[in-house]
């Protein structure tokens, strides 16, 4: 039997796999963000995207008032279509952002532990 300092191959995989799983995103807490606070931007923020989540707010404000006369005219209408359709985009652009950061952290992490 051989004995050398270095770790097996395996051992290496195991290591990697548990500080990946210790360290890669969910979807689950973006998400609730979006649902309780989407117009805020807060899950933008969550995942590191400042510019974006000032604009949201900002543009979100915008359109209300553009949307409404500033007499708030048709919101009860108009408005759960269109934060519906902001939710399955920005839940979209969620699972791609996280996806994203999840395998490039695990390419980096493979790179680092030489598999």
């Amino acid at each position: 039997m051989v004995v050398t300092s270095e770790k097996s191959k395996y051992t290496r995989k195991y290591e990697m796999l548990r500080l990946y799983n210790a360290k890669r995103k969910t979807v689950l807490i973006p998400f609730i963000m979006l649902l309780f606070g989407g117009l805020l931007g807060l899950h933008r923020f969550f995942l590191g995207h400042i510019k974006a989540g000032i604009a949201i707010p900002v543009i979100a404000t915008g359109f209300v008032f553009a949307m409404t006369g500033f007499k708030g005219i048709g919101f009860p209408i108009w408005f759960p279509s269109a934060y519906g359709l902001f939710l399955v985009i920005e839940y979209s652009n969620i699972s791609r952002i996280i996806d994203k950061r999840n395998a490039r952290m695990r390419r980096e992490l493979s790179e680092e532990y030489k598999l």
